[in-house]
């Protein structure tokens, strides 16, 4: 991944002027590339980092965080939609507007701190525009929490009693005693007292019970 100073050389003078002034750093005279070499060396240190880290509004951190939560690095569409767009601005208009003053969302505000910056990466469809920390920054930079995993309720597991034939045997039962016993139901159609004891210690389940129906049709309850 591309060093911090490769970042600041790629800047627009006047970006990496405002950069600097936010670190506190007086470029010296020379190259863009001596300038550059200057900066990054002074915006490594870790007091300094945490100096910046002080400054930074709530919603700044925030944004800071979810890049470090994934590796310091994030796909610039993703960035962008969940914490705001920076705005593409020629020389004259940065001059004329001066966005940093009054940046219009977190990662704008990120980008002229020289916290943020874009780069290419290679995906899956090809080159990526990604958002990224640079490498230098991130061990000084507070960690993000982990994230908060909240258990979803789940329902009580069916509880799952092993197949049997109990059920058909107990039918099968039933109607051997109806076709071997008369039977001579009460004056509610009831079952006669005697025949349902002696049927239910025939039965595959002793906590049944068993009915009749003044319809006169048989049931058997479990």
């Amino acid at each position: 991944m591309r060093p911090l100073e490769q970042h600041l050389i790629r800047c627009d003078p006047i970006r990496l002027s405002v950069i600097a002034e936010r670190w506190g750093v007086e470029l010296p005279r020379g190259s863009r590339r001596e300038r550059a070499a200057a900066l990054a060396g002074r915006m490594t240190a870790p007091e300094q980092i945490g100096a910046v880290w002080e400054r930074l509004g709530e919603a700044e951190r925030r944004a800071l965080g979810d890049l470090l939560a994934e590796g310091g690095k994030l796909p610039w569409r993703a960035f962008v939609r969940s914490w705001g767009e920076v705005r593409a601005m020629g020389p004259a208009r940065l001059e004329r507007e001066r966005p940093w003053e009054d940046p219009v969302s977190p990662a704008e505000a990120l980008w002229y701190w020289g916290l943020v910056f874009q780069d290419l990466e290679e995906g899956l469809a090809g080159l990526v525009e990604i958002a990224v920390v640079p490498e230098e920054l991130r061990p000084h930079l507070p960690a993000p929490p982990p994230p908060v995993v909240r258990p979803t309720p789940c329902s009580p597991s069916p509880i799952l009693l092993p197949a049997d034939d109990g059920l058909l045997d107990d039918g099968c039962t039933l109607l051997a005693y109806l076709q071997n016993h008369r039977l001579r139901p009460g004056p509610e159609g009831e079952w006669p007292a005697w025949d349902e004891a002696r049927l239910l210690r025939q039965f595959h389940d002793d906590r049944r019970e068993v009915a009749r129906t003044p319809g006169g049709s048989c049931l058997v309850k479990g």
